[in-house]
């Protein structure tokens, strides 16, 4: 009895432990520029603290990306509001798992009014999930976006709502980025976490008392169902 009271401690112990190695990246661009990305261009702009992405005329298969964190990066999950600042058109996402060569990609489908899970190879582009929204778009709405990476399987979500998933081994790692395609997008409130994930990024907590708890190693999953947002 007690040698098997000591296993299950120490069984917990380890949960316990790979809990806390969890790390979170955030940033909330209150900083009148860039800090950790790359990709930067014309395209791209903190403007009163959002993140502006703006990129019309696409040839065809072509977005513009920024990207951030570590090509090493496997399971995460991500989260971050996004907004149209012009009539919705085109799209506007989040990149994961990108190695700036291939990519997964999550984003908002205004031309279809739809939420789209597409995998970009070098000479392919191919839809693998793609939902109607159930409400209409709007211009300055901030939409909640999120996108849990996990193994071969990647989970989609609006608003804490479920938005399409799909399964696919094509890139085992990578980094994270945001992609607009002939549209105007803003983007705010960029957290990703995950055990392969390093703290860091451009945040200030005392502005984000809700999203600050994320930080607090090994309450993820109870923070993740509590933050709030403001999209239909």
């Amino acid at each position: 009895m007690i040698r098997q009271t000591i296993i299950v401690v120490l069984f917990v112990c380890i949960l316990s432990t790979s809990s806390v190695l969890a790390g979170t990246w955030g940033d909330d661009f209150e900083k009148d520029f860039f800090v950790g990305w790359d990709g930067l261009d014309n395209c791209w702009a903190v403007e009163k603290g959002e993140c502006s992405g703006e990129y019309w005329n696409a040839p065809k298969d072509m977005a513009e990306f920024i990207w951030t964190g570590n090509i090493g990066w496997k399971d995460y999950t991500v989260m971050c509001k996004m907004k149209f600042a012009e009539t919705p058109s085109g799209f506007a996402g989040i990149s994961f798992r990108d190695t700036n060569v291939g990519r997964y990609m999550f984003f908002i489908n205004a031309d279809a009014d739809t939420a789209d899970g597409w995998k970009e190879l070098p000479q392919s582009v191919t839809s693998l999930s793609e939902i109607p929204l159930p409400f209409n778009l709007s211009k300055d709405v901030w939409y909640e976006l999120k996108v849990i990476v996990k193994g071969d399987n990647f989970e989609f979500y609006i608003g804490g709502k479920p938005a399409g998933e799909f399964t696919d081994n094509s890139f085992p790692s990578g980094r994270v980025g945001l992609c607009v395609r002939n549209t105007h997008a803003h983007f705010d409130d960029l957290i990703i976490s995950g055990d392969d994930v390093e703290d860091g990024g451009s945040w200030d907590p005392a502005k984000h008392p809700v999203e600050k708890a994320v930080e607090s190693k090994g309450k993820l999953a109870k923070v993740w169902g509590e933050i709030k947002s403001n999209q239909p």
